[in-house]
């Protein structure tokens, strides 16, 4: 599961998979700067205070564990929203087998443009990041 979601190809730091630190920066446009988090099992700066349903959030929902929606212009929420919740939860688990990392997640460098654009991703907004439709919303 690992491989096939990719996680590595924008988590992984100096080319090593294993160490998902975070950092690769995604330009969006004329918006600003997007970055991966850290996504190890460290306790602070990583996601190993998780829980399962903090993870299962992120993971096939696109929210994090605070409420906030992951931003669909970094975060590929449709290639994850779908799996199997037995095979996030295990992928969880895979992840707390790989280094940790103690590297803090960046924050994103967007400008003014980056805050109207980042709002578009609000999940009370219809049509956009969240559906009026239930079963739209459910996938």
């Amino acid at each position: 599961m690992f491989n096939a979601a990719g996680c590595g190809s924008c988590h992984a730091i100096d080319g090593d998979d294993r160490i998902l630190a975070g950092g690769m920066d995604f330009l969006i446009g004329r918006v600003g700067t997007l970055y991966a988090p850290n996504i190890t099992a460290h306790p602070t700066a990583g996601i190993g205070n998780w829980s399962r349903a903090d993870f299962l959030n992120a993971v096939l929902r696109g929210v994090s564990p605070e409420g906030e929606t992951y931003l669909g212009a970094a975060f590929p929420l449709p290639a994850y929203a779908r799996m199997n919740p037995e095979d996030a939860v295990d992928l969880q688990a895979y992840l707390t087998t790989l280094p940790q990392s103690d590297a803090p997640s960046r924050d994103h460098a967007v400008n003014f443009l980056g805050d109207a654009y980042l709002s578009l991703f609000s999940r009370d907004q219809p049509g956009l990041m969240g559906h009026a439709d239930p079963q739209l919303e459910r996938g």
